[in-house]
């Protein structure tokens, strides 16, 4: 019997996908189906105080136009993540909290008309000035980070303060880091096409991350039944964070469809992607480390600001709270996290939520203090590898760190590494290497449920209304339903994206693969059971036949869990690498060689998690390099496209290595499996800061590394 797990398969979709057969949620109609155009403020703060929709609503084919002053019927919900927060739903009432909010909806035949007659309404405002700067006099104190903890954590040895442990350091570094504001700009545009049946049911097409999230956010919103809200996402087209939640065009349409009989279907402009979906809020940090002459560390300090919406936010960004505490070993802790309120889109996930930016502080942190003994950087970071969550005597579920830096730093010729900066010069290029951790928790989120159907012709079909955003969940699903069964992939039908499917969680958070697998497993256990009880080698094909039998189903579900659950923590690790050169006279930096060495727990498919880390690199890659939302003196957005808002194109990206250690983690599941999808996006921001700094003695605190930057120093940025 063939084994599939961890061997390079293809994905099952592929075809489908470059053959441009597949269909996205953008791609469906509905017969009699109206479009949605949004018009959005064009101001940041205040309130609007009136529309003229005369010329708009005289516009050929213009069925209706929604607004505050004829709003939609969208009762305001508190963010599912933060309860506690401000309610907000579009269209409720006529405060201006962002740039590019949604101050009225225009339904028509067509998309073409919808847009015209959008372009002709015209908005007054009572103007307030906006803020999106992180002010520390604006700054409070949340009442819960980072899934539910306190603000401040930390901890010291007993009768001392983490402030005299420091002052009992050998050596301290202390730096400030500042991160900005980002869209996640996936490729296909946030959409939502609406519904309702005559028998009262919502029907819903758009792109999503969570289906069974979307269903109670729109059971609760249009007061349904759960069952009769109906939602289908087969194919969806990049999201990363970015559809965790009902966007303003899924109410929208839900809404105007409702009150107008006919399907809605509303697509967003590429610039309202940026102004009216989800953002990373930006950071300001201070990291302070203390250290024993050897390098060990004596104490951590992590403190953290982050913007938040005024409007309805899904998470409050937390770095210190969930890079810090786990990396390293250290006498002491003291993390804290403050909250700004800006006048922003929503704040929300974006891949690697806390790690890209907290990572960003931290690992840069950390080459400074090994400058500042003298030390090379990969040995530091060995000298505080930690067999148990620090602070604590709890061990890891499992956690390969200490092989991931010798195996990068060997396979990557860390060795060739110049002493001194600004040292090795090839032609008209320095060049400079340089090296971070990465990690990401590995949890449950939200419950899974599958099913399996094995079939008497020997093809079976696994189910579940779990998404598959590019990442591979359709082939993750075949393969360890062909792997359990001891049949080819060719004869496993994979159904997913659907809510009338047992509720397959969330596509987030790296958590997807890891509680899907385990709940293959179990559904072809239970499956199994009822065809051979006996455990005989019989196939199940030939025990249905004989049986008279044309299929049997079993179920199999995996439960939420946290990182620190079951007398251990559970954490994914990595070391990155990077090779860096700078033009001696244009100060430009090209990003050459990259490789990461990972400690995912087992692989399931060797080709999609290796796409998976290569993909997050290419991220971290473009946080440290080009990604960046600029506003103006009003806190209007200055570059809400594709043009202004740099993102890597394939003359960017060098070549990428990866090594995967496909270690099991047996604590963590019975298939030993962890996620992907985000630790490959968290430390190359810093490595290839320390990478600059290796090359030409830079060091730059401030993402991203923008030219300017590198020739004109700012404050918490410094030059030989």
């Amino acid at each position: 019997m063939r084994e599939f797990l961890g061997t390079p398969v293809d994905r099952i979709d592929g075809p489908a996908k470059v053959t441009g057969t597949a269909r996205y949620p953008v791609d469906e109609t509905r017969p009699g189906m109206l479009w949605g155009h949004l018009v959005t403020s064009e101001v940041a703060a205040g309130r609007l105080r009136a529309l003229d929709t005369e010329a708009a609503a005289r516009s050929a084919g213009v069925v209706a136009i929604f607004s505050p002053f004829d709003p939609l019927p969208i009762p305001p919900l508190p963010s599912i993540s933060n309860p506690a927060g401000a309610r907000w739903a579009p269209l409720a009432d006529t405060a201006v909290h962002h740039h590019g909010q949604v101050v009225a909806v225009v339904v028509a035949d067509t998309p073409e008309q919808a847009r015209s007659a959008a372009s002709l309404v015209r908005a007054s405002y009572d103007v307030e000035r906006g803020r999106v700067d992180l002010d520390p006099a604006h700054e409070r104190v949340p009442a819960a980070v980072d899934h539910g903890q306190d603000p401040d954590i930390g901890y010291s040895p007993d009768g001392s303060t983490v402030e005299q442990v420091l002052a009992g350091s050998d050596v301290t570094v202390s730096g400030r880091y500042r991160t900005p504001v980002q869209n996640h700009a996936a490729m296909e545009l946030h959409s939502a096409l609406a519904w309702w049946s005559d028998d009262g049911r919502l029907h819903v097409r758009t792109g999503h991350q969570a289906i069974p999230w979307l269903v109670g956010e729109l059971s609760l919103t249009f007061d349904l039944d759960p069952a009769d809200v109906d939602v289908v996402a087969t194919h969806v087209g990049g999201a990363f964070g970015g559809k965790t939640r009902a966007g303003v065009d899924v109410k929208l349409a839900c809404a105007a469809s409702r009150v107008l009989g006919r399907p809605v279907k509303i697509v967003l402009t590429r610039e309202q992607v940026f102004t009216s979906t989800v953002v990373r809020a930006a950071t300001e940090q201070e990291v302070t480390l203390g250290a024993h002459r050897d390098g060990r560390l004596t104490a951590v300090v992590h403190r953290s600001r982050s913007a938040e919406a005024a409007v309805l936010s899904d998470l409050l960004v937390a770095p210190g709270h969930t890079v810090s505490r786990v990396l390293y070993g250290a006498e002491a802790m003291a993390i804290s996290q403050r909250a700004v309120t800006a006048h922003l889109p929503r704040t929300g996930f974006m891949r690697g939520p806390s790690e890209v930016p907290g990572l960003f502080a931290l690992e840069t942190a950390m080459d400074e203090l090994a400058d500042a003994l003298d030390m090379d950087p990969v040995e530091i970071r060995l000298r505080n590898d930690t067999p148990v969550f620090p602070g604590t005597d709890l061990p890891w579920s499992s956690r390969h760190l200490t092989e991931c830096l010798r195996i990068g730093a060997d396979r990557f010729g860390w060795s060739e590494r110049a002493r001194r900066p600004g040292t090795r010069l090839d032609g008209d290029w320095f060049v400079g290497l340089g090296m971070a951790v990465t990690s990401y928790r590995a949890a449950q989120v939200a419950p899974v449920a599958v099913s399996v159907t094995l079939r008497a012709d020997g093809d079976a079909e696994v189910a579940t209304s779990a998404v598959d955003l590019g990442t591979g969940m359709a082939t993750v699903l075949a393969i360890t339903t062909a792997d359990a069964l001891g049949i080819p992939i060719e004869r496993v039908r994979v159904r997913l994206g659907d809510s009338a499917l047992p509720p397959g969680g969330a596509a987030l958070g790296s958590t997807g693969t890891a509680a899907v697998v385990p709940a293959v497993r179990a559904a072809v256990r239970a499956a199994m059971a009822e065809v051979r009880p006996d455990a005989t080698a019989v196939p199940f094909a030939e025990v249905l036949r004989s049986a008279g039998r044309t299929a049997v189903t079993g179920r199999g579900e995996t439960r939420p869990r946290g990182a620190l659950t079951d007398g251990h923590a559970h954490w994914s690790f990595g070391a990155q690498f990077c090779e860096v050169r700078v033009n001696r006279w244009t100060r430009e930096p090209r990003v050459t060689r990259m490789l990461g060495v990972m400690d995912i727990g087992r692989v399931v498919n060797a080709k999609a998690a290796r796409s998976q880390i290569v993909g997050g690199m290419v991220w971290g890659l473009s946080a440290a390099l080009l990604e960046s939302i600029e506003f103006d003196p009003s806190a209007r957005m200055t570059n809400a496209d594709l043009a202004g808002y740099l993102v890597p194109v394939n003359a960017d990206v060098p070549d990428v290595d990866v090594v995967l250690l496909d270690v099991p983690d047996l604590e963590h599941n019975e298939c030993g499996v962890r996620g992907a999808g985000e630790i490959g996006a968290g430390g190359m921001s810093a490595a290839i800061g320390n990478a600059i700094h290796n090359a030409v003695g830079i060091r730059l605190r401030e993402l991203p590394i923008t030219l300017d930057r590198m020739f004109t120093p700012r404050e918490g940025n410094e030059r030989p």
